[in-house]
């Protein structure tokens, strides 16, 4: 796991996405 910054800021991106979406 030597990409695990970017997972996590991928994780975390698609999960504000997936709050707003479901906020909406």
């Amino acid at each position: 796991r030597m990409h695990a910054p970017a997972v996590l800021a991928a994780a975390d991106r698609l999960s504000e996405s997936l709050r707003r979406a479901a906020a909406e």
